[in-house]
Order: C-alpha cells, then structure tokens, then sequence
C-alpha cells in the first residue's frame, strides 16, 4: 500500500503476484512512486509478500480487505475485479487511491497469481459517505454485505436468483468464451467502461459491447429508466454473482 507524503504521479501503479501472493513483478510506476514517497523500492518490489505487508498492517481494516481480496484472486475465486477505496493522506493533503484486484489466468484459464493496480483518486470524486463510513465500509457496497449474509445462510436461494437475472448470459459466456457478465459486473463496480477495460485488459469497446450481448441475452433494456424493476434485479444479480463467484472463468 502507498506510503503517506505527497505525490502528483498519475499513472496506474501495478504489482503483478504468484500463487503465494509473492511480487513478482512491478511497473515503472511503482517503483517511481515508491522512490518519490521516500520508499525503498526492495521492500515492496519483486520477492516480498504482498500478504505479509498486509499481515504487518496490524489491525488495520483496509488492510484486511486487501489481503482477502488477494487471498480469493489467488484461488481463482473473483470473476471479476475487486475494488477497494484506500485512504493514504500525505502530510499537506487528502488522498485515496483505487485499489484493484483480479485473478491472473494462464492461456488454459488456470489462475497463476493475482494483479494488484493502485490508481489516484482525486480527493473531490470520494464522496462524503465514503469517507463517513469507515475503511472496511468503503470497500464494498452495502449490498455486497447483505448478499454475502444471505449467501451464508441461503445460497441455494441466491444462486436461484442469480441463474433467473443472468443464465443465459453465463450461458453463452461458459460455451462461447466470452465476458459479457464480468464486463458488466466491472461497468457497475468500477464506475464507468474506461477503468473496467483496465481492469480486464480490454478496450472500452470490447466493455462496451460485451455488456450489450448481456443485456440482450438478458432481455433488459439499458436504456430503460434506472429505476426500473428489471435493471435493478440486474444490478443486484451481478453483485451477487460476484460475491459467490459463479460461473469464474
């Protein structure tokens, strides 16, 4: 996680980690921020845990987010990128980064690792509520909570629902090898199709029209009023999906 002094850097910081969670590999970025913030680029570059670094962190809640959201990439578990919002204040201003983390997939779709991705957020786009309720609040939506409740006491149910909203959109995702739902599911986490396509490796194009294939299989019109019934339960459905991790690929 990024050390606290100040820094203008704006290019995406990625780690790239093995099975054990261990750096393998980083980008330029990295390290020139680790440099500008007074860091020592062996302490958080290649050889070093990312999930002991966490581990280190004590108590910490983000932290904690962190290094779960690391422990399920490795298992193969995130069908699509977890967010984390993390606050990092320098000593003359406020700052957050966007955290992200996905499972790292060889050309057979086997998971070989995880990709760690800090991006900057400026201070004015991190609304008061994320500031209000706390950093294990931040990193995911209240739903997400509720739906992993529910998930632990009825999974069956979920699942049921999950399969209604999406299933032939996981359908043609699992027979076609396409990504129609975790373009979707990236879209509503991320907030817009330019951090989705980073975060899966594609072009806002492909986002763009891999999330029409979904509504279309779907049979939800996107262009219908944002209250409506069906994008809701749609919205619901992809956050469920993502919280039981059906259908990964």
């Amino acid at each position: 996680m990024p050390t606290p002094r100040a820094s203008r850097l704006r290019t995406a910081e990625v780690a790239l980690l093995d099975s054990d969670g261990v750096i393998v590999a980083v980008n330029a970025a990295w390290d020139e921020f680790c440099l500008a913030n007074g860091g020592d680029p062996r302490a958080v570059g290649p050889g070093v845990s990312y999930l002991e670094v966490c581990d280190r962190a004590g108590n910490d809640p983000v932290a904690a987010d962190v290094a779960g959201a690391i422990v399920a990439a490795l298992g193969g578990d995130l069908p699509a990128p977890r967010r984390v919002l993390v606050p990092c204040p320098s000593p003359t201003e406020p700052r957050w980064f966007d955290l992200l983390v996905s499972s790292r997939l060889d050309d057979t779709g086997v998971c070989i690792g995880a990709t760690v991705t800090l991006s900057p957020v400026p201070a004015e786009m991190v609304t008061g509520r994320d500031r209000a309720l706390g950093p294990a609040a931040r990193s995911t939506f209240a739903v997400d909570r509720l739906l992993a409740a529910l998930a632990r006491h009825d999974r069956e149910s979920l699942e049921i629902f999950v399969h209604h909203w999406l299933g032939p959109a996981l359908d043609h995702d699992a027979r076609q090898g396409t990504r129609s739902v975790a373009a979707a599911a990236a879209v509503l986490d991320l907030g817009g199709t330019a951090r989705a396509a980073e975060a899966l490796g594609a072009t806002e194009d492909e986002v763009r029209r891999d999330r029409r294939l979904l509504h279309e299989l779907c049979h939800v019109d996107p262009d219908a009023d944002p209250g409506s019934h069906d994008l809701l339960a749609l919205g619901v459905a992809l956050r469920a999906w993502q919280v039981l991790g059906i259908g990964k690929r």
